[in-house]
This record gives structure tokens, sequence and C-alpha cells, in this order.
């Protein structure tokens, strides 16, 4: 599975769970377990990201280089 279709997967879950989290909220009911896999495809999703500012980072240390 590629980074985009990885990504489209996670963002799906994340919105159909949000829905869940959301009438359990309207219902008064607990939503504990939920909160934690919410909080797991986060964290997956901070993985299936691209990092898109690994070329500032970059370029500051080359300049940080060449200036000291």
């Amino acid at each position: 599975m590629s980074q985009h279709q990885a990504y489209k997967v996670i963002i799906g879950e994340i919105e159909m769970l949000n829905k869940e989290i959301d009438m359990k909220i309207i219902k008064g009911l607990s939503y504990a377990e939920e909160s934690r896999r919410h909080k797991t495809l986060l964290a997956r999703l901070r993985h299936a990201t691209p990092d898109r500012s690994w070329w500032f980072k970059r370029s500051i240390n080359l300049i940080s280089a060449l200036v000291f």
C-alpha cells in the first residue's frame, strides 16, 4: 500500500470514528475505547504523512555550517 493510500484509509477511519464518538457524546455514553483508537490512528497518520519541512531543516543546517 502506498503512502497516499494509507493516508486516505486512515483519514476515512478517523472520520468514521469521529462520527461514532459524536453519537456517544450525544447519548451520554462513555467513549474511552474510541478515544484510544483515535489516538493510535493519529499516531499512524503522523507516520504515513511525509515531512514537508525536511528541505527547510536541511537548508538551515547547511547555512549554519557555512556561516560558522
